[in-house]
Parts: C-alpha cells; sequence; structure tokens
C-alpha cells in the first residue's frame, strides 16, 4: 500500500466552514442598543450620561421598591 495520504501543512481543515461567532448574541445586543439609543434621544438625554444615570437609576429604584412591596405583602398575607 503506498502511503499516499493527503497531508494539510497550514492547519486548515479540507472542507472550511463558516465559524458561527455568537451571531444571536449579536442581534438581541443590536436590538437593546438601538432601542437604548432612540429613548435616549425621544427623552433628550442622549448627550449627558450622568441624565440617564438619574433617568434611569430613579424608574429602576422606584419599581424595584414596588416589587419589593409586592413580594413582601404576598409573604406576609399569603396572596
Amino acid at each position: 500500500m503506498t502511503k499516499n495520504l493527503l497531508r494539510i501543512k497550514s492547519g486548515e481543515s479540507i472542507l472550511p466552514y463558516p465559524h458561527r461567532k455568537l451571531k444571536p448574541l449579536k442581534k438581541i445586543y443590536n436590538f437593546i442598543s438601538e432601542n437604548y439609543k432612540k429613548s435616549n434621544i425621544y427623552f433628550g438625554i442622549e448627550e449627558n450620561v450622568s441624565d440617564q444615570i438619574w433617568f434611569y437609576g430613579f424608574f429602576t429604584i422606584s419599581i424595584s421598591l414596588l416589587l419589593f412591596t409586592y413580594l413582601i405583602s404576598g409573604i406576609m398575607y399569603g396572596s
């Protein structure tokens, strides 16, 4: 038997195929990023980062307080 085996010296595969590099995560990131930018423009806070922190921080804290109160009342009174 002869030794005519296929040898690849460059380290590439015989049948090249495209590598998927987190395309679904990239789509989700782009979707969230675009909507974040659009909402900043709509509310007029796209220029200053401290305005964004105050704006989103206020709503995050207020919603989390409401959820916390709801969960505690559900635990205490069994609703």
